[in-house]
């Protein structure tokens, strides 16, 4: 851990690196600490990018911290990651970027709401697909149970 304090930025990567693979059960800590206080721009950009393949909404909260990060590309790189989660509870702090003072991010800010807008239409789509489905076979069951009944009273 001591190495993510290194004055070396290669260092401090590789110990990011090393950190996030070993589960250390400090790590995200130390990594949500690099992602707010690391000197350089390109180290917290990669631990975006770390903490993005984790797919842990507990992520969520600190990559929306980062949004105001001093850096374009670590903003871009936050955006992207928002995406890529589909986590809609970052929908208002991505709104916030609407307004940001860089064009690029301005203009992902509003992909980025695409996309979750996107996946929430599919899976409401897909949640009345099944819903229908469900009720298909429903009506399906009771038209049997009705023909039963009908031909019971035949008898």
């Amino acid at each position: 851990r001591a190495s993510t304090r290194d004055t070396d930025s290669t260092v401090r990567w590789e110990a990011a690196q090393l950190l996030h693979s070993t589960r250390d059960p400090e790590a995200d800590a130390v990594l949500f600490d690099m992602l707010v206080q690391d000197s350089a721009s390109a180290i917290r950009k990669n631990i975006v990018s770390l903490l993005a393949r984790r797919k842990d909404p507990a992520v969520t909260p600190h990559l929306i911290r980062a949004l105001s990060d001093t850096s374009a590309d670590v903003r871009l790189a936050v955006l992207d990651a928002l995406a890529e989660s589909g986590d809609l509870t970052s929908a208002d702090a991505i709104s916030g970027a609407l307004h940001d003072s860089e064009e690029t991010v301005r203009l992902k800010a509003i992909q980025t709401l695409n996309a979750l807008q996107s996946r929430r239409d599919e899976s409401v789509r897909a949640a009345q697909a099944d819903h229908e489905q469900k009720m298909r076979e429903w009506e399906e069951k009771v038209r049997q149970q009705q023909q039963a009944q009908e031909a019971a009273k035949k008898k």
